[in-house]
């Protein structure tokens, strides 16, 4: 990555691409689905 201009660029771009549309709000949301589908799950088996 050092020596390579348009890998750094690209990942540059990702990157500000998924800041851009990253929110506390919406990772709680994520991570409260992410709880709830594992103890759905655990209480199945």
């Amino acid at each position: 990555m050092l020596e390579d201009d348009a890998l750094r660029q690209e990942l540059a771009d990702h990157a500000l691409t998924f800041a851009a549309d990253y929110s506390v709000e919406q990772f709680a949301r994520d991570m409260r689905e992410i709880y709830a589908l594992t103890l759905a799950r655990s209480a199945s088996r």
